[in-house]
């Protein structure tokens, strides 16, 4: 070892000044070379993948941040809000049908007046001799059921019976149906009396300002002049409620 390192001193003392300047600068080139190759380039791929990892973490950050506001947007919407606003607007198209059917009742007279009304017209004529009044038990009216009903009544009127067998709908099959529950009340007035005395109170009870609807006339001869008729009135309306008799 110690011949090989006088044989590179002799070697070096041959050289001149510019040899041994370019001899030098041969060695820095080639320790620097080997640096870049085995040393410098392993780690710049090393630092290079080591970014190419961190941005790619970084986008799948993103993408899970991302994620997270949108979960945390979606908590905050009311699950619910959608049959909460079904439920208002079917509320509101209820309250329209329901003000357009009692504009179109207005005119029919109330449930509740209907007797005292009938009662009240029977008072001015003394010929008239009142036998039995009595109302009928409410029943469900069924607008879509109209001409059902209608030949339910022609068949009762035929036989001069009085309410026929029940074959409409009942309040829960009409909101079934869309509709809004409307009820019939029913009464019926059983007065004697000669020809005219009654066909004055009848044509007395068309001229009223509240309409119903005229459902029965039943007119019997047992004791000439006198006759019993049977008068079946009957009025719609959106309440449940008995007629006062």
């Amino acid at each position: 070892m110690k011949a090989y390192c006088e044989r590179i001193s002799a070697f070096l003392e041959r050289l001149t000044l510019r040899e041994r300047g370019m001899l030098l600068l041969t060695v820095i080139v080639v320790i620097v070379f080997l640096w870049f190759q085995f040393v410098f380039s392993p780690l710049d791929e090393k630092v290079k993948a080591g970014k190419a990892a961190i941005s790619a973490l970084n986008g799948e950050m993103g993408a899970f941040g991302t994620e997270m506001t949108l979960l945390e947007e979606r908590l905050k919407v009311d699950p619910n809000q959608s049959l909460r606003d079904e439920h208002a607007r079917l509320k509101l198209a209820l309250k329209v049908q329901r003000d357009e059917l009692e504009s179109k009742l207005s005119a029919l007279i109330a449930p509740e007046r209907m007797a005292d009304v009938l009662r009240d017209v029977l008072a001015g004529f003394s010929g008239l001799t009142l036998r039995s009044a009595r109302n009928y038990q409410v029943r469900p009216f069924s607008v879509r059921d109209g001409q059902a009903q209608e030949k339910q009544a022609q068949e009762g009127r035929a036989k001069g019976k009085y309410p026929p067998e029940e074959k409409n709908g009942s309040k829960d099959s009409a909101v079934e149906k869309g509709e809004l529950p409307i009820y019939q009340h029913s009464f019926e007035l059983s007065l004697v009396g000669n020809f005219f005395d009654l066909l004055r109170y009848l044509k007395r009870l068309e001229g009223l300002d509240e309409d119903f609807q005229w459902y029965l006339l039943d007119i019997r001869v047992n004791d000439y002049p006198q006759m019993e008729v049977r008068v079946v009135v009957r009025t719609l309306s959106l309440e449940q409620e008995w007629i006062g008799v």
